[in-house]
């Protein structure tokens, strides 16, 4: 997979306030937000298949969205990782699939 975009979810982000208080957690639909924002440079996004969620993402944690080469099935894999080195967190992991009409 081809890194893409680094992202920042900001600890001030609208979605954060009660979710949860003392622990906040990103929200798997912000961090998908991200990712079809960054997907949709690459053509019009028809949907998510598949998504899985691996590890809790906390406010301020950098990442990359990666997406790779499409599939026989026109899909294409992604995923968000940490930036740390050298075993970075993989927070999730799917499939985007892109409109192929003319």
């Amino acid at each position: 997979m081809k890194p893409i975009d680094i992202q920042c979810i900001p600890a001030d982000h609208p979605a954060l306030p009660g979710h949860f208080p003392g622990k906040p957690v990103v929200p798997g639909v912000v961090l998908l937000d991200r990712v079809l924002a960054v997907a949709r440079g690459l053509g019009p996004v028809s949907g998510l298949p598949q998504v899985k969620f691996l590890k809790v993402l906390r406010p301020g944690a950098e990442f990359r969205i990666e997406i790779g080469a499409p599939g026989p099935s026109g899909r294409r894999g992604f995923r968000c990782v940490g930036t740390e080195v050298p075993e970075p967190s993989i927070y999730c992991t799917g499939q985007l699939a892109f409109d192929t009409r003319p």
